[in-house]
């Protein structure tokens, strides 16, 4: 998976449990807590095999 959608992947992670909260869609109860962990723990996830598999950061940018 390329760098670029692991990024935007990170941002979706982060915006879309506040936008769905302030949307009144997602509610914080032990549903909606691990809905919402499950999401950050693939993303975390994936950003730790781009680690383990030794990416080199230093050509990212240029993706």
């Amino acid at each position: 998976m390329r760098v670029a959608a692991v990024g935007v992947l990170g941002i979706l992670v982060g915006l879309a449990p506040m936008l769905l909260i302030a949307a009144g869609e997602l509610r914080l109860d032990k549903q909606g807590a691990l809905l919402v962990y499950a999401a950050q723990a693939t993303w975390v996830a994936l950003i730790g095999s781009l680690l383990w598999n030794g990416h080199d950061w230093s050509k990212a940018a240029s993706e």
